[in-house]
């Protein structure tokens, strides 16, 4: 018998292993868990050894036969067995034979009788895993003469083939493995059960969540269209202006604020002059450039029209005070050639350019410009989402100096993004701001409610690409003019109309009051 060890991680990779070099018929003796994963002890030729060994112990522990083959003596076993033994060897004549034999007889007929407990409980010890039928083989066996090498051979040629130990636990293993298979088939198809009954409900109540909003916009729709009918019958001259005013494009809750104070006029065209005259009030205004002296920051989104606002009142300035007091300070160094139309102007203007990039920050080159009265600061147009947003915000927010930031906003704009515009730049601290393209743009209204109702100070309107004519200063009421305008081309049909006096109502209370 060759027994040897293997160690391997895991108990499937180690029979692996013992299979390819030791072969399908090693036993596997014992194994155990180790530092490196499982270590297996195996041999091979383990049943010739075996059948060796119980050869050896046959041999040692039975009597031999006599030269004359009429007598073959039973095992014996413990110290009984080993007396008759000697007894025999010291048998010298025929006499003594016979009374051996006579002796050997008793104990066989003892032995089938069961009367031999000795013999019995000694080969019980020394087998106790056998059943009864077992033993009876084994001792009959036992009674037989030796089996010779040839006749091992010759059985275990003509026994039947057994499987290996490494054939049966993979067996064993594909058999659990087909098992799991079925267990986890049989989880699956009760997962995918226990879904579809779920699914079909929520398809029910989805299908159901859409019709109840669709239900809901027609009930909307159809409320809006009697609020209207209602209200323009109880207050004709309110809901013509109201009607106007979204012409115009102004939003919804504002036109339902200053339709609102027309009540008792009698005159539309008295009740319409004091509606725009309300509506011009209500425009902020900021004070443009009075002063020599100031920092002001313009910020906005890309394409609005900072760098042009800036030539423009940069240009506007020198003509006024001079270039000495003058300087332009630029932090887009994002785009490529950002700031080179500010360099250009620089150098016709004969002003200083400070370009901030790389390590130096705004508040440095701020600091060697103190001899300057007035400096106008051009922003790069950065989305909110931009990677760079938060550091040009931080920028700005950490100028020690008094200064102020105007935002830039384009009259061409959705309301929308209008909006959003506004609440993305609050965290600056808006001071003013420029509406530009007014040239370009289709309606005002727009623009006008979001300085309205966001309470942002109009400083500027640019009207053009001229340096430096194409500028005013704010004025409401030629700004409300210019809205009046650009509604000629308008149109807005009864439907749109009750949406929008529908739109007005959804607020709290249902009710607007003047600002």
């Amino acid at each position: 018998m060759k027994a040897k060890k293997f160690v391997a991680p895991d108990m499937r990779q180690a029979l692996k292993i013992v299979r390819d070099t030791m072969g399908a018929d090693a036993v596997i003796l014992s194994n155990r868990k180790v530092a490196g994963g499982v270590e297996v002890s195996v041999a091979t030729d383990y049943d010739e050894a075996m059948e060796d060994h119980r050869r050896s112990i046959r041999d040692q522990a039975s009597v031999p036969q006599y030269t004359d083959g009429s007598l073959q003596f039973a095992p014996a076993q413990g110290d009984s067995t080993r007396l008759l033994k000697e007894t025999l060897l010291a048998v010298k004549d025929k006499e003594r034979r016979d009374e051996v034999r006579e002796l050997l007889n008793r104990q066989r007929q003892e032995l089938d009788s069961g009367t031999n407990e000795e013999f019995v409980d000694s080969y019980r010890r020394d087998d106790v895993s056998i059943s009864t039928e077992g033993q009876r083989k084994q001792r009959a066996d036992n009674l037989l003469p030796p089996k010779t090498p040839t006749q091992i051979s010759a059985e275990r040629q003509n026994a039947p083939a057994k499987k290996s130990f490494f054939e049966e636990y993979e067996t064993r293993v594909e058999n659990e493995a087909n098992e799991v298979a079925a267990e986890k088939g049989k989880i699956e198809s009760e997962i995918k059960e226990t879904t579809l009954a779920f699914e079909e409900p929520l398809q029910d109540i989805n299908q159901m969540r859409n019709e109840l909003q669709q239900l809901r916009s027609v009930i909307s729709s159809q409320l809006g269209n009697v609020a209207w009918g209602d209200f323009s019958y109880r207050h004709p001259i309110s809901a013509a202006i109201f009607k106007r005013l979204v012409k115009m494009g102004l939003s919804s809750t504002l036109a339902r604020s200053l339709s609102q104070q027309v009540e008792g006029h009698s005159n539309k065209k008295d009740a319409w002059h004091h509606v725009l005259l309300n509506l011009a009030s209500r425009i902020p205004v900021h004070d443009a450039i009075p002063k020599e002296e100031g920092i002001i920051a313009f910020v906005g989104p890309a394409g609005v029209g900072k760098t042009t606002t800036i030539a423009k009142l940069a240009s506007d300035y020198v003509l006024k005070y001079g270039p000495e007091n003058l300087a332009l300070v630029t932090t887009d160094s994002y785009r490529i050639a950002g700031h080179e139309q500010l360099r250009v102007l620089s150098k016709i203007l004969k002003v200083p350019l400070r370009v901030v990039a790389g390590n130096q920050s705004l508040e440095s080159a701020l600091q060697g410009l103190q001899r300057k009265k007035m400096i106008l600061i051009d922003t790069a147009g950065l989305s909110h989402k931009d990677v760079c947003w938060e550091e040009q915000i931080s920028a700005l927010n950490s100028v020690s100096k008094s200064m102020e930031t105007w935002l830039v906003l384009s009259t061409t704009s959705q309301r929308k993004i209008l909006d959003k515009t506004v609440m993305n730049y609050k965290r600056l601290g808006l001071d003013g701001c420029v509406l530009t393209k007014m040239d370009e743009s289709a309606s005002l209204g727009e623009a006008l409610s979001v300085v309205i109702e966001h309470r942002l100070s109009v400083a500027y309107t640019t009207n053009g690409q001229n340096i430096p004519d194409d500028i005013d200063q704010v004025k409401p009421k030629s700004l409300v003019n210019q809205a009046i305008a650009l509604t000629k081309e308008a149109t807005l049909d009864d439907e749109l109309a009750a949406d929008c006096f529908h739109d007005s109502l959804q607020t709290k209370n249902g009710a607007f009051t003047a600002a």
